[in-house]
């Protein structure tokens, strides 16, 4: 898609690296949002999820590249088109990632662990209920082979 100003690439992390992403929109206000996802409330907060995708890069990954970025770039289109998305964040390879611990003060700084599952990214999103999460959460490319957790997302009032 080029000169799109949504463009995104995929990454070697199997997430997105590039801006426009789109989680760096804001999302349509409910009075623009169709009827059917405008979310419940509970103490005047929305419902919100966050689906964070995970894979094991040493053993996981799409069958074919091309295909899982023609996924991805569907399923943004209907994550933006119903105005649920409230943020969309791929990370850069853990290879690249570091550990922060504090212990007794102590600050240390340790390169993050490179095997095993690695988070790929996330979405936020902003729907009705859990099973809208849910079903959402089956269309990131990432499912089929990696694990997509689906967590509700704590609201501060203030």
């Amino acid at each position: 898609m080029p000169g799109h100003p949504n463009r995104r690439v995929p990454c070697r992390s199997r997430g997105w690296c590039g801006s426009g992403a789109v989680g760096d929109r804001h999302r349509a206000p409910a009075a623009r949002r169709p009827a059917d996802v405008r979310t419940t409330a509970w103490r005047g907060s929305p419902v919100q999820f966050a689906l964070i995708y995970s894979y094991d890069p040493s053993t996981d990954g799409p069958a074919e590249a091309e295909v899982e970025v023609d996924q991805w770039l569907a399923l943004d289109a209907e994550l933006s088109a119903a105005g649920v998305t409230v943020h969309e964040s791929g990370f850069h390879p853990v290879d690249e990632a570091k550990d922060v611990t504090v212990r007794d003060g102590r600050v240390s700084i340790t390169d993050a662990p490179r095997q095993g599952s690695t988070v790929a990214g996330l979405y936020v999103v902003d729907v009705p209920d859990l099973d809208e999460a849910l079903r959402l959460a089956a269309e990131i490319p990432t499912a089929a082979y990696g694990t997509v957790q689906v967590r509700q997302v704590v609201q501060f009032e203030g």
